[in-house]
């Protein structure tokens, strides 16, 4: 039995409107993944070149070593 038929087999055994609640909640958390993933597929070229220019920066001495409270 997969991990799957075990969480199916689980929400069997709840009251009908709370399966329902749990359907909604994951149907809803598997489409915002999928949206995300649209989101992020075309900006892997940016993200690079953003990153490239972040370590030239360190590497010419540009760059300021902060904490998280500086950002």
């Amino acid at each position: 039995m997969t991990k799957l038929d075990q969480l199916i087999d689980e929400v069997r055994k709840m009251p009908a409107a709370d399966q329902e609640r749990v359907a909604e909640e994951w149907l809803e958390m598997l489409h915002d993944d999928a949206r995300w993933d649209d989101k992020f597929a075309g900006s892997g070229g940016i993200l690079s070149q953003m990153a490239a220019k972040a370590r030239k920066d360190v590497a010419d001495g540009k760059g300021i070593e902060q904490g998280w409270d500086q950002l």
